[in-house]
């Protein structure tokens, strides 16, 4: 389960980076990439969000009213 969630949180952050990096090499090929289909702006706002999304969840489990908690959340931390 360890090495699913590591995958898991790594990959998208990862992926944004280095499309935003290489995002003039995507053009030429033709791959339509976060970065390209809606700017650099929109791509680093994912980023920011997908890779702070994990760090959100921390503590949770000792929180009784994890509910609404992960409901307000979910509704604030939308990217897309």
């Amino acid at each position: 389960f360890a090495l699913f969630a590591v995958l898991f949180v790594w990959q998208l952050p990862h992926f944004l980076a280095i499309a935003l990096y290489l995002r003039e090499d995507y053009r030429r090929a033709g791959i339509r990439v976060l970065p390209i289909t809606h700017g650099d702006l929109a791509t680093k706002a994912c980023l920011v969000v997908y890779a702070a999304l994990p760090l959100s969840g921390s503590g949770e489990h000792t929180c009784p009213h994890t509910g609404e908690r992960y409901a307000l959340r979910g509704d604030t931390l939308r990217c897309g």
